[in-house]
């Protein structure tokens, strides 16, 4: 239960931003939430909070229902819409995800000072699992760090995650941290040539690395940040072959009342991406109230 209405957004330097977890003060019993170590951005995480049950009247508590969660989510909280419609059973049976892994990575050397030439980077199909390595060095000017840290560069770097039995969320973050320093160590000198180590010329000389800590070695890759995108909530939509005719629009979805967003939606751009999301979301906005007139990028 919420304490009035619930604020969604942080003011991180005059940029509206979510923030990195719930504010619990406007949350009942938001304190005690919190230090029981629940956290609730984890679909199984321990112990699980108790909430009780809230039936709402179409036309009295509200007009429409906007659906805005990820596809595996779909047979957990739409499994009753699933079950009813033969559309809703074909999608969610033939489209697929992934789950990824991630690290952002900040230095005090420049894209230049690294040996990266010409503009901003971005870097596909490399060494598994960070096939995606892109130039992210534009967002510093965003970020609330003291002008003292000197960052110059940031980069960030995806790739797909396997899946494996029994995962747990903390144990495959572990992983992933070593598998960033394993990469850092050996793979970087074709990318970042000179923020290679003297004594190791695949790797990078680890002093590079922005820590306030100020640690020694590949310690310092502990002040970066790095996950594991394995709960249902955080997984990728795939575009696979002979599977756009299974997306759904945003009012056509075969239910009264219902208009639905996300990647996994038909938005006119269909592949995982900040663009599509975007543009799902607009779609929902113009099915319900007309704005906007024209989405770019949308043929329909």
């Amino acid at each position: 239960m919420l304490k009035g209405d619930y604020v969604l957004l942080e003011d991180v330097k005059e940029l509206f931003c979510w923030p990195n977890q719930p504010f619990w003060g406007q949350i009942c019993d938001g304190d005690k939430i919190r230090d029981s170590g629940v956290n609730l951005e984890h679909y199984n995480s321990e112990p699980q909070p108790i909430a009780g049950e809230l039936n709402l009247i179409a036309g009295q508590d509200f007009d429409r229902v906007v659906l805005g969660v990820t596809l595996d989510c779909l047979p957990v909280v739409a499994s009753e819409l699933v079950k009813k419609s033969a559309r809703w059973q074909a999608m969610t049976a033939n489209m697929g995800s992934t789950q990824t892994q991630a690290m952002q990575i900040w230095t005090d050397r420049s894209a230049h000072e690294m040996g990266i030439p010409g503009p901003a980077a971005v870097i596909g199909s490399y060494v598994e699992p960070w096939s995606s390595i892109t130039d992210f060095s534009h967002l510093i000017s965003r970020e609330a760090r003291p002008a003292d840290m000197n960052v110059k560069f940031l980069t960030y770097s995806c790739g797909v995650l396997l899946k494996q039995p029994d995962q747990h969320q903390q144990q495959e973050k572990k992983k992933v941290k070593q598998r960033a320093i394993h990469f850092l160590e050996n793979d970087v000198q074709p990318i970042w040539p000179d923020a290679c180590s003297e004594s190791n010329p695949k790797g990078i000389d680890w002093s590079v690395l922005i820590d306030a800590e100020n640690r020694s070695g590949s310690d310092r890759f502990s002040a970066q940040y790095w996950r594991a995108n394995i709960d249902p909530t955080e997984l990728y939509v795939l575009s696979l072959p002979e599977t756009m005719q299974y997306r759904l629009r945003a009012g056509d979805n075969d239910f009264d009342n219902l208009v639905i967003c996300g990647t996994w939606t038909d938005a006119g751009f269909n592949i995982g991406s900040v663009e599509c999301a975007m543009m799902s979301g607009l779609h929902a906005s113009q099915f319900i109230s007309g704005y906007p007139k024209d989405i770019i990028g949308s043929d329909w």
